[in-house]
């Protein structure tokens, strides 16, 4: 982003991340926490736009297949954490 100046400023990934959270957690507009932050409305929008994208992309499975096969392995997770259990015990 070039500043008046043209001077180009380049934000972290983290300080994007934490602008974003402070966004989300403040309670204010975008607007007013970009004017804290120092920055652009349009970049905090972007940011903002570009970490809801990233929130709506579950890690869940992408086909039924996949589903039952998860579903299967829970199973069998369960199962064996109650045998682990069982043989710490006696």
């Amino acid at each position: 982003m070039i500043t008046k100046g043209g001077k180009i400023n380049h934000y972290s990934p983290e300080f994007k991340d934490e602008a974003v959270a402070y966004w989300r957690n403040s309670g204010k507009s975008a607007e007013s926490c970009a004017a804290e932050l120092g920055v652009k409305k349009s970049t905090f929008t972007r940011w903002v736009t570009l970490s809801n994208r990233a929130v709506k992309q579950p890690d869940v499975p992408s086909s039924f297949g996949e589903s039952a096969r998860l579903r299967q392995l829970e199973k069998e997770n369960a199962q064996l954490r109650a045998e682990n259990s069982f043989l710490k015990i006696g």
